[in-house]
């Protein structure tokens, strides 16, 4: 008979909380199944807005000839292109979630791009890094 597992350390699960909570905190979903994900060889997906100023709310866009049904993962970076939240979705559109909205405001200039992930939720094509600015 094996082993039993070891219990999880107190301080790891006080870090997984606090990571679940700031995820629910920006507005962020869990991530959609990708267990049918389309191939996405020879696929290619350009990143239509926000490109360059925008107010309250607005709506990341993008086209890509996988359409709706993929799976699709913003991220929004900072200026050093260091992430500040992802999100994933099905749909070829993402409103910004409220709770990006503070986390936003502290800055006025981000970048972001789309990606197409596979069902290990790797990148499997991703468009190049846009930039915005929040008035």
């Amino acid at each position: 008979m094996p082993a039993p597992c070891p219990p999880v350390p107190a301080t790891l699960t006080a870090a997984l909380a606090v990571a679940v909570l700031s995820l629910t905190l920006c507005g962020c979903q869990p991530t959609a199944s990708r267990t049918d994900a389309p191939p996405t060889a020879n696929i290619t997906i350009e990143a239509m807005g926000p490109k360059g100023a925008v107010t309250w709310p607005f709506v990341f866009e993008w086209k890509s000839a996988a359409g709706a049904g993929a799976v699709y993962r913003v991220t929004v970076c900072d200026l050093a292109e260091r992430p500040l939240v992802e999100q994933e979705t099905r749909l070829m559109k993402l409103e910004a979630p409220p709770g990006m909205q503070a986390l936003l405001a502290s800055t006025h200039r981000f970048l972001w791009r789309v990606a197409i992930v596979d069902g290990d939720g790797h990148p499997t094509v991703q468009t190049p890094l846009v930039e915005f600015a929040v008035k």
